[in-house]
């Protein structure tokens, strides 16, 4: 297997356990169900295929030539033998990567994806933004840094508001920046704004996404906000 193609390899299953954890963790901070035990199958599963890489690069592999390192990775994925891994070796790959290619921009955002799910916000918020100085209209980076600004000076705040906009215009079809826009009009009692992003955000969702049924109450609370209340946001 060359090495070019085991990256490959690499970033396809990480972007199967990140987009997991990404979508679990943007329903469950939006006020939605705690993490089920299919979800949780479904995110192991998806980080045992990473034991597929962990063989290149991992910090507590012997040091012998990448060649070597290629060779044994290729042997035990004929055996069937995939390892688990922790974020942090994950990271520590995932940084070995982007040190080498500086202009990687997959291995910066997955490294942030992973920092936000452990609660480093302040160093996602950093690869996120490293993500941004390499490609400033990748929307998946703009959304998470605004999701980081929404943990950290809430959901209304201007810079906030600002990320999630732009996100919504990144990726017109991506129901995320409607949902947090939604959340943050509620919340400031914006009732034009609140039911535009709402329904935006329920258009936006397939019909049979969990979500939908917080999204509908969601919307209906907005309906009954004070009609007097002017739209803040154009």
């Amino acid at each position: 297997m060359h090495l070019h193609a085991v990256w490959i390899l690499s970033v396809s299953a990480l972007l199967a356990a990140a987009a997991i954890a990404w979508v679990t963790r943007a329903y469950v901070r939006a006020g939605g169900y705690n993490r089920g035990a299919q979800m949780a199958g479904a995110a192991g599963a998806a980080l045992a295929v990473l034991g597929v890489y962990m063989a290149v690069g991992s910090p507590s592999a012997p040091d012998q030539a990448l060649a070597g390192r290629v060779a044994a990775l290729e042997a035990r994925v004929q055996a069937g033998g995939l390892e688990a891994v922790t974020p942090e070796e994950l990271l520590a790959v995932l940084t070995r990567r982007a040190q080498a290619d500086p202009a990687s921009i997959e291995a910066r955002l997955y490294s942030g994806l992973i920092l936000e799910e452990l609660d480093r916000d302040n160093e996602a918020a950093r690869a996120f933004e490293a993500v941004l100085r390499r490609d400033g209209g990748h929307p998946r980076a703009m959304l998470e840094l605004g999701r980081i600004s929404a943990r950290l000076n809430g959901p209304a705040h201007p810079a906030t508001l600002d990320l999630f906009a732009r996100a919504a215009e990144l990726a017109p079809a991506d129901p995320l920046p409607w949902f947090y826009q939604g959340l943050a009009a509620s919340e400031q009692g914006r009732r034009l704004d609140a039911i535009r992003f709402w329904e935006g955000a329920q258009a936006r969702f397939p019909r049979d996404d969990p979500r939908q049924s917080m999204i509908a109450q969601m919307l209906a609370d907005a309906r009954k906000l004070p009609k007097s209340t002017p739209p803040a946001r154009s």
